[in-house]
């Protein structure tokens, strides 16, 4: 049979239009994947302190490098005209190559390879709770555990309204968590270079986050930040999970100012970088001048004098 041209367009064209229905429903199908980088022992050195053990679990993921136990100045204190942040912002500063009141030692010359590493989280989940044979599974059971702590971070801050977890449109191995209300504000201008401040106008996680209601799509007084969950290895019965933080200014904001119940530990370098609010795809540098190791409201150092036991850190 002798087809002419309008009949192969037409054949051309159901083709195209089949194939992409296919892809669509491919995508729509997809479940996002638990991310496992590693799973050998890590091993837990006693003769350094909680915090360096700590920023060393990101050692596998491309991060921490460059901080290192040191001597603490206990006379150094860090003061907090807000009651709700815990730590205040450039609190820290740099003398004669040292961050004092850390004992976090960063010489002049590993300051640049510092900035290189994001913000992370640090997590340690009995293997028990997650079946890393089946990874679809094992990401919604790590994603689990993370939203529970998340949850229970902002129920201890003051002036945040937590709006809850939600994936991509992509299907990608990402999590996000929406928030609104005073903590937000402050989180969204968190380190602006021109100092801007008000009410929080953001529209950006509209466009790949899935799930979200009708009356939070509405709304552009919204904030949020992205987490991607990945185990790096295992020490003892537990698994280490690193969270990678999204560059968003409030992901930052929220590892520093995590409230009391914050289950994880949060790593935050001396500097990092961040979204432009002008320009999403570009990003600036934020200055937080010391190396912070935080969980629950404490605060780790970098003493060269601590000894440290894993035992005494999971609970």
């Amino acid at each position: 049979m002798k087809l002419n041209n309008k009949t192969l367009v037409a054949v051309f064209t159901t083709s195209l239009l089949a194939l992409g229905g296919c892809s669509s429903t491919s995508n729509a199908n997809k479940q996002p994947e638990l991310i496992v980088k590693d799973t050998a022992p890590i091993e837990w050195n006693n003769d350094e302190s909680v915090a360096l053990n700590i920023v060393k679990m990101g050692y596998r993921d491309g991060k921490g490098k460059g901080v290192s136990d040191g001597p603490v100045d206990t006379d150094m204190t860090v003061e907090h005209d807000d009651p709700n942040a815990l730590f205040s912002f450039y609190s820290g500063f740099y003398q004669g190559g040292l961050v004092l009141g850390l004992g976090a030692l960063l010489m002049d010359s590993e300051i640049e390879n510092m900035t290189k590493w994001y913000p992370f989280g640090v997590d340690f989940i009995s293997k028990d709770a997650v079946n890393i044979e089946n990874r679809q599974l094992a990401y919604k059971q790590v994603s689990s555990a993370l939203e529970s702590k998340v949850r229970a971070a902002f129920s201890s801050i003051d002036g945040a309204d937590y709006h809850g977890m939600y994936g991509n449109t992509s299907a990608a191995s990402v999590q996000n968590f929406l928030f609104s209300g005073e903590y937000c504000n402050n989180a969204f201008y968190f380190g602006d270079k021109k100092e801007r401040e008000g009410v929080t106008s953001n529209e950006v996680w509209k466009r790949y986050l899935v799930g979200v209601t009708n009356d939070l799509m509405s709304r552009s007084d919204v904030c949020h930040f992205s987490v991607t969950p990945k185990i790096v290895g295992q020490i003892n019965d537990n698994y280490v999970v690193v969270y990678s933080m999204g560059t968003q200014s409030s992901a930052l904001y929220f590892l520093l100012n995590g409230g009391e119940e914050l289950g994880f530990f949060a790593v935050i370098p001396d500097a990092a970088r961040v979204q432009s609010i002008d320009n999403p795809k570009d990003s600036e540098w934020v200055t937080i001048g010391q190396v912070y190791v935080v969980k629950g409201g404490k605060q780790y150092l970098f003493d060269e004098d601590e000894t440290s036991a894993f035992e005494s850190i999971i609970n």
